[in-house]
């Protein structure tokens, strides 16, 4: 089953969201401290407005466990949401920093989706995906896959996406894919 998530969801689906971004959020808590980048995923995703919140997250429900979760958003919103997360992270840490723009107006961006070990490779990440292309009614979705992850890429490209350009994030490279 595929839900909205809610906030109560935040220890499960911060783990997943580290899993597929856990460079970005080394970047967010300026050191690579795991438990600091996960608690910080955990916070965000327990608020409102902000690119990580539980308002722009999906998760896939098997035995009242959650396997995957899909966190997205409209590109024409990033500056208000990013803007959001830096502000949270000054007043908590008290330091400034900011990111390249992910996304853009005209795409509807998926910024982590993350599937648990045990469930890899058995339709999570796809039905997820097919979840939210149907449930926008067949709006552009973009997304950022890391150059080093062919994995993920192939899973992207066989429901449906295709390639873009490339863009750096966080001082890395990667493909720009749209559906």
């Amino acid at each position: 089953m595929i839900r909205p998530a809610t906030p109560q969801d935040a220890p499960f689906v911060a783990e997943l969201m580290f899993q597929a971004m856990e460079k970005i959020t080394y970047i967010l808590v300026d050191e690579e401290n795991k438990e600091k980048a996960i608690s910080l995923l955990l916070e965000l995703f327990s608020m409102k407005n902000n690119q990580y919140s539980y308002e722009n997250t999906l998760v896939y429900v098997e035995n009242n466990k959650i396997l995957g979760s899909l966190v997205y958003y409209n590109g024409a919103d990033i500056d208000r949401l990013s803007a959001s997360v830096f502000q949270y992270i000054k007043e908590k840490y008290g330091r400034d920093v900011s990111l390249e723009k992910e996304t853009e107006a005209g795409e509807y961006y998926i910024d982590t989706l993350s599937v648990t070990p045990e469930a890899q490779r058995k339709g999570v990440g796809s039905a997820l995906l097919r979840y939210l292309k149907m449930s926008l009614k067949n709006q552009k979705l973009g997304l950022l896959v890391d150059v080093e992850n062919p994995n993920a890429e192939k899973l992207y490209t066989r429901v449906g996406f295709s390639f873009v350009d490339t863009k750096i994030l966080g001082g890395d490279i990667y493909k720009h894919l749209i559906w």
